[in-house]
């Protein structure tokens, strides 16, 4: 009997010591404790997060890190715990503490596990939940703000000693990239060491895995971080833009305002605004290669704060950016590449700049508050031109010495703009007192009149003259007209002025 007896309850005990734990609600969730560091209270009582707080409330993107605190959840199973809901993002590990561990420590007998999130973030506010074992708790995702965007110095050309990278050779660049690699990983070290410590304002900002501070690869050899990041993820090292690229140092390799100056247009910067200007219809084929590239924003993005949050994410949080254009301006978009944290990418279709004539003003307001707009101002040069010109109304004769154009250029014409019309056809130049006339119409015009006043020559009646429109002192964009020079006719076969009385009034007794 004894024998059969000892089985059951070998097997019973055996059962008792392997089965999986049952987990005890989550008490609390708080900052991760770093190794050998104690609690400056028990978890209930420093804990960031308990139940009667409601949703857990992240804000921002990127990695939050919370440890959380439960009996036996040390012990859970890493298949006990998943994201659920409208949150998208990905679940991590990061280490664990028993029960004894965290009462020496003087957090309390229970146990704690470290649970990474890294989630993509939003510009509207998410829910969803982590559902640790049969519980589920609520989480809620708030967008991030920015307190100060501003212009990327790369929009304008760069110096002579500022080479673009396609100009090194791939030692100079690795010799560029030494410093900022070696910095980068310095500073993602120094942030997980201090990762626990909450900020000035009481909130601790959460890291990833330490692992994502290994670095296996060139900077400048890419035209983006996220491209760099890309190749150490192929060498099977982590990486985020946020942690090993953050050190201030420009990976732009060219953007549409750079490119422009190198070919023949321009670009420049003052305050919230920048210029770009294109040649107008240009036929210039290497400027056809700068029409891909963009424009970049820098970003200051700050996360939400306040005493609802609990915690607050590594990274630049998703921002969304209100575009207002004047009426008539090419379309632009705007992309915050997965990655690209610290700024946004705005490009223009490459067909609309090839054809973009006048001056288009955008309006970038960024989501959130705390943050000014900022102004693009995108024009042709020049930065206006005719678009078509219409020649005198002619018929078998004229009735005045005065040849009148009308002029009707791409855009109303804005105050100090100068426009010219010109005598093209040198047979004719002996008909007109001057082969050139400046106009300078008022400001907001959408059509304006050139007079050529006929010198009444000999010889010109039945000569064909042609004329063209253009911006004063430029060539690009003429619009012509011709017409054919009719004879000017006068009062012929009429009864001198007294007999044209006398039959008015003759009229006037008959009625």
């Amino acid at each position: 009997m004894l024998k059969k007896l000892f089985p059951i309850a070998l097997g019973g005990l055996l059962s008792l010591c392997f089965a999986t734990p049952s987990l005890a609600a989550v008490e609390s969730a708080n900052y991760r404790r770093a190794e050998n560091a104690r609690c400056s209270a028990v978890h209930e009582v420093g804990g960031v997060w308990r139940p009667s707080k409601g949703p857990i409330n992240l804000s921002g993107k990127g990695f939050f890190t919370m440890e959380l605190y439960g009996n036996g959840i040390d012990l859970l199973d890493p298949s006990q715990f998943q994201l659920k809901g409208q949150i998208s993002g990905t679940l991590s590990f990061d280490g664990a503490h028993s029960g004894p561990d965290n009462a020496i420590a003087g957090c309390g007998a229970i146990g704690s596990r470290v649970v990474v999130l890294k989630l993509d973030g939003s510009p509207t506010r998410q829910t969803g939940s982590l559902k640790v074992g049969s519980e589920e708790i609520p989480l809620t995702l708030i967008p991030g703000y920015i307190n100060r965007l501003e212009w990327s110095s790369d929009n304008e050309p760069r110096e002579a000693s500022q080479s673009p990278v396609s100009n090194l050779t791939e030692a100079q660049k690795r010799a560029h990239d030494a410093p900022i690699i070696a910095e980068a990983v310095r500073t993602c070290l120094t942030n997980m060491a201090n990762r626990s410590s909450p900020s000035s304002s009481g909130v601790s900002y959460s890291y990833g895995p330490q692992s994502d501070c290994r670095s296996g690869t060139g900077y400048y050899l890419f035209s983006s971080a996220q491209d760099a990041c890309t190749q150490i993820q192929a060498y099977g090292y982590s990486c985020s833009t946020a942690f090993n690229f953050g050190t201030g140092g420009s990976h732009r390799v060219s953007t549409l305002g750079a490119c422009l100056a190198r070919n023949g247009g321009s670009a420049y910067l003052s305050g919230d605004t920048l210029t770009l200007i294109v040649p107008a219809r240009s036929t210039n084929t290497s400027l056809g290669t700068c029409f891909t590239k963009p424009s970049f924003m820098a970003f200051d993005a700050l996360p939400t704060l306040g005493s609802s949050v609990h915690f607050v994410g590594r990274a630049t949080p998703v921002i969304g950016v209100q575009i207002d254009r004047t009426p008539g301006a090419p379309a632009l978009s705007y992309d915050q590449q997965t990655g690209e944290d610290e700024g946004g990418f705005l490009n223009f279709a490459p067909a609309s700049l090839r054809e973009v004539v006048g001056v288009h003003t955008y309006t970038l307001r960024p989501s959130g508050t705390g943050s000014r707009p900022l102004t693009l101002i995108l024009m042709s040069d020049p930065a206006n031109a005719v678009k078509a010109l219409d020649a005198p109304l002619t018929g078998a004769a004229r009735f005045s010495s005065i040849a009148r154009f009308k002029a009707t250029p791409f855009q109303a014409v804005r105050a100090g703009q100068l426009f010219e019309v010109s005598l093209l056809t040198s047979e004719a130049s002996s008909c007109f007192e001057q082969p050139v006339v400046q106009v300078s119409p008022q400001a907001g015009v959408t059509s304006f009149d050139v007079d050529f006043k006929f010198t009444e020559s000999a010889g010109c009646v039945g000569k064909s003259a042609s004329f063209v429109a253009k911006a004063s002192g430029y060539d690009a964009l003429p619009a012509t007209a011709t017409f054919t020079i009719v004879p000017l006719d006068t009062p012929r076969n009429l009864p001198p002025s007294s007999s044209v009385t006398k039959v008015r009034n003759s009229a006037l007794n008959q009625n």
